[in-house]
């Protein structure tokens, strides 16, 4: 349709149609302003608008997301958007980055793709942002510095890198410190949960197990998956098991002798990209995962975990071993399809087991922990 124009109130004319009682004159032109500028302010309501407009910060994004590193760092910055909508968000991700490119475009949120650090540092150069969101993982002091230099607030996630000490903010809620440093805000209560389990319907007893959840997300890179269901094939508990492989599992052909191999009494469903991941909780009795952002999901629903860490970096996060809902077999290279049998064994005999990891979990408040990152990330620029 063809755009409807309306008169702001501004005029630029000249003295002598004034004087002769006119204000436009026989033959205007018209400049055009964008919506933001042509705010006329007549009234209360006109004045908040106005005011809401001039406090819009530009924040920038910065996600990735490929079959090494999964989905994990996209959806929790589409999460955040979400709940910025007082504010304007543009997305930054490399053209590698195909699963990140896949879900912003699902999103239908402004997104921009770069080949390389250097056509995005000159991005962000030349839009100056009020705020760059670094969900890339490790960061280096130059590349920090650069995005320091043009006036932006730096907003780290996860970073373990030499950068994270020049950035204005580094959020990691997957560890704990001792003696963190200034700029660092940390654990399970700066966990970004995604809105479907933020509505979701947490556990409030588990009488019985019946179901168990096993995902290991991403590309399970030591297929904990197989090994998971290798050692549940022994079991002689009437279950269903509820697997969800992440989007860069390639490995079903290892786990298809495996399943045939099952018993009547075991029920496998196997499913990859699906539609809630929370839905699934709801109906799991039981959740064996690796030591990532999924541990906290399960969390805001209280359902007890059984973790596996993938590698010494998940090792390294503290919720796994800190949280009594969650019972953590170790290091992936050191978890045996024994040590596997027997954890999940002894959880179905075990219903006062159950419930004291179910109570432990219903204590920790993960679910606000969107506006406490929502406070971080601004800091103090929303005051001046």
């Amino acid at each position: 349709m063809d755009p409807i124009y309306e008169e702001i109130g501004v005029f630029i004319s000249h003295k002598d149609l004034v004087i002769e009682g006119q204000r436009v004159g026989t033959n205007p032109s018209f400049y055009e302003v964008s919506q933001q500028e042509g705010i006329d302010i007549d009234t209360y309501q006109d004045w908040i608008l106005a005011e809401s407009q001039l406090n819009r910060k530009l924040v920038v994004y910065r996600v990735i997301g490929d079959s090494d590193t999964g989905t994990g760092h996209v959806y929790r910055g589409i999460t955040i958007a979400d709940h910025l909508f007082e504010h304007d968000i543009v997305f930054a991700t490399y053209e590698s980055n195909d699963l990140a490119i896949d879900k912003l475009e699902e999103s239908n949120y402004e997104y921009q793709q770069f080949k390389d650090q250097a056509s995005f540092l000159e991005y962000v150069t030349e839009t100056e942002p009020d705020v760059v969101v670094n969900d890339i993982l490790d960061t280096d002091t130059d590349y920090i510095k650069h995005l320091k230099e043009i006036g932006a607030r730096v907003v780290n996630f996860e970073d373990l890198g030499e950068g994270a000490e020049h950035a204005d903010a580094v959020i990691n809620a997957l560890f704990e410190y001792s003696n963190p440093p200034e700029n660092n805000f940390f654990g399970y209560e700066y966990f970004c949960l995604r809105n479907e389990f933020r509505y979701a319907t947490p556990h409030d007893e588990i009488p019985s197990v019946d179901r168990i959840m096993i995902s290991f997300g991403g590309t399970d890179e030591n297929n904990l998956t197989a090994k998971t269901l290798r050692a549940l094939s022994h079991i002689e508990d009437n279950l269903e098991l509820d697997i969800v492989l992440g989007l860069g599992y390639t490995k079903w052909k290892s786990l298809d002798p495996i399943v045939e191999g099952f018993s009547s009494n075991i029920k496998v469903d196997i499913n990859q990209d699906v539609r809630s991941m929370a839905e699934h909780m709801e109906q799991a009795d039981l959740l064996i995962t690796s030591n990532g952002r999924t541990l906290y999901e399960a969390g805001s629903l209280n359902l007890p975990v059984i973790s596996i860490a993938q590698n010494q970096r998940e090792q390294r996060h503290p919720y796994a071993h800190v949280s009594r809902g969650v019972l953590s077999l170790g290091q992936a290279h050191y978890v045996t399809e024994e040590n596997i049998r027997t954890a999940v064994s002894d959880y179905i005999a075990d219903q006062d087991r159950r419930e004291k990891m179910r109570r432990a979990l219903a204590g920790h408040d993960i679910t606000n922990g969107i506006e406490r990152i929502k406070s971080v990330i601004f800091g103090d620029i929303n005051e001046d």
